[in-house]
């Protein structure tokens, strides 16, 4: 394992996405870096594909530095290329989720003034909705088929998977669009002798994963998106020959997907598998396919892995390297997974990473330093603090409070959101620009960091009673039966009291529900308080999931407040 040396890393990630990510990679032309429905696309042909693109943005005489681009992607080589373009002229790239609805894309492109947006033809049933944001110039197509190679009838399916609507070509006559080709072979010159890159200062954008609530854009510099990627040298070793592959099924139009699936890959000279149809429930499939040395993904992918036939009953050796960030994960599940890791012969066991797209990576577990329980010790260039929650003031030694952030890698601030940007972004007596992430925990006198809860999970009663809903779910979620589960509340409108709470439960098999609600009953008032006694258990076929993996507690809240018209709940106080 390397010492880390400050002079050394500056000098390494202080340039733009593109140059960071050819710097650091020993790729050989014909070497594949892609695989990607049966074909391979090779660094060379990869890399002449972003220099292409470089020339043509150049080129484009309507964009300035600085001017915002909406690119909206799958996992595409297309969109992978086009990233790096942007970046590296200093355009900045807007990454949106591909399953957002025509208005809703509508608005974006308005809202940061985007003169061109590229997406795929997923979305082609109602482009013309998009068209009308006065600012688009032009609306590039990237046609899924041709980038595939698959037929025609295939891609209607596809199609309909991520929108529910069959694939339109008619609607592509539209005078504001056009298809990638038109853009990829627009005539254009060399670059001039006097142009300069972008710097380690340019931007590129991702939005939060509305895990919690409303999405907002965090504006990111290169630099901080290159050290994610950097510190994996110093404790993994990640340039060495037994990583050679990742499998890239976290979508790259999310912050924690983007460096995972083709950033660090690419600067390691990795071969990545890339996969686009982003269904939790095919993930074991694919991994025992493909056989990636490396996965990064979130704890609802591990637990679908490690919870599949195929993999219970499979040959794991070739996975060298697996991590997760996102959510909280029990300690004694994660030793359960490490358990199952272990058992079918993998060479790793699951690290845990701290983080949210504000901040990018803070600390993950690695081999020399692990504590079960813990997100492991902050990074070099990171500093982390406690203070009490909705204060800037400092919590005792090894006390629990609000965890703060003053790091390399976070963000300016929200795009166009500077309400927003004030709430996360204080100012201490130090002098400092500190994060606070929202995130309860505490650092032990070792220096490691551990998360307790979000702060915005803690509701209080009619009766004041601090109420944690992850207590509730800790305490479900050991039941062998349960794949997983989450709790949320029923507030009352008009007072804002919580009046009711609604378990959701995702099972492992077949099971007799009723006998599995009243094992769940007696457990719960076995082990928790009156208050956190949910007033009903719903059982899920699937717990909703966001695009990164994490629970999607807003889909639940839906759930829940349609299931609440139907019961009239008890308010929940302190008996």
């Amino acid at each position: 394992m390397k010492v880390f040396d400050e002079k050394e890393c500056f000098s390494a990630i202080d340039k733009n996405l593109y140059d960071f990510a050819r710097s650091g990679a020993k790729f050989k032309e014909d070497d594949t870096f892609i695989s990607y429905f049966g074909k391979s696309i090779s660094y060379g042909k990869f890399t002449s594909g972003v220099d292409r693109l470089i020339k043509v943005l150049i080129s484009y005489k309507e964009l300035r530095k600085g001017d915002r681009i909406v690119i909206s992607p799958l996992n595409m080589p297309e969109a992978m290329q086009l990233i790096y373009a942007c970046n590296y002229v200093g355009l900045v790239p807007i990454m949106v989720d591909i399953r957002l609805s025509p208005r809703e894309m509508k608005k974006i492109i308005s809202d940061v003034g985007a003169k061109i947006a590229f997406v795929t033809d997923v979305n082609a049933a109602k482009l013309e909705i998009i068209c009308e944001a006065e600012c688009l110039q032009k609306l590039y197509v990237i046609p899924v088929a041709e980038s595939i190679g698959f037929p025609f009838t295939f891609f209607k399916k596809f199609s309909s998977f991520f929108t529910g609507n069959d694939y339109m070509f008619k609607r592509l006559t539209h005078k504001k669009i056009s298809v990638w080709h038109e853009f990829v072979n627009r005539k254009c010159d060399e670059i001039p002798a006097d142009f300069v890159p972008a710097g380690p200062d340019s931007e590129i954008v991702f939005a939060t994963s509305g895990s919690t609530g409303e999405k907002k854009y965090v504006r990111h510099r290169a630099r901080s998106i290159n050290y994610n990627v950097y510190v994996h040298e110093y404790y993994y070793d990640m340039g060495s020959p037994e990583y050679e592959s990742m499998l890239a099924f976290m979508p790259i139009f999310i912050c924690f997907g983007f460096v995972g699936s083709l950033h660090l890959p690419m600067f390691f000279s990795q071969k990545i598998h890339v996969h686009m149809i982003y269904d939790i429930r095919k993930i074991p499939e694919i991994i025992m396919k493909v056989r990636p040395s490396c996965f990064v993904g979130s704890i609802g992918h591990w637990e679908r892995i490690v919870g599949s036939e195929a993999v219970l009953n499979g040959d794991l050796s070739f996975l060298r390297y697996g991590l997760f960030s996102g959510e909280k994960c029990d300690k004694d599940r994660l030793e359960e997974i490490n358990d199952i890791l272990a058992k079918r012969g993998a060479k790793t066991k699951l690290w845990q990473a701290y983080g949210m797209t504000e901040l990018a990576l803070v600390s993950f577990q690695n081999p020399k330093d692990y504590k079960p329980g813990s997100v492991g010790k902050v990074l070099p260039l990171i500093e982390a603090c406690i203070v009490e929650p909705g204060t800037d003031k400092l919590v005792t030694e090894g006390g629990e409070g609000e965890i703060c952030i003053h790091s390399i890698c976070q963000t300016p601030g929200y795009l166009l959101n500077d309400e927003e940007t004030k709430k996360l972004i204080h100012k201490h007596s130090d002098g400092k620009l500190w994060v606070h992430t929202g995130d309860f925990g505490y650092v032990d006198e070792e220096g490691f960091l551990f998360i307790k809860d979000r702060i915005k999970n803690m509701q209080v009663s009619v009766s004041g009673t601090k109420i944690y809903l992850p207590a509730l779910e800790s305490v479900v979620g050991k039941d062998e039966e349960i794949e997983r589960c989450a709790a949320v509340s029923v507030k009352d409108e008009n007072r804002n009291d919580i009046k009711g709470i609604i378990l959701f439960v995702q099972c492992k098999g077949k099971t007799n529900e009723n006998a599995l609600k009243k094992n769940l009953r007696n457990t719960i008032n076995e082990e928790l308080p009156i208050y956190l006694h949910p007033d009903k258990i719903e059982i899920l076929k699937e717990i909703p999931l966001t695009a990164s993996g994490k629970t999607d507690y807003p889909a639940l809240e839906r759930i829940a407040n349609v299931i609440s018209v139907d019961r009239e709940f008890s308010v929940v106080t302190l008996k």
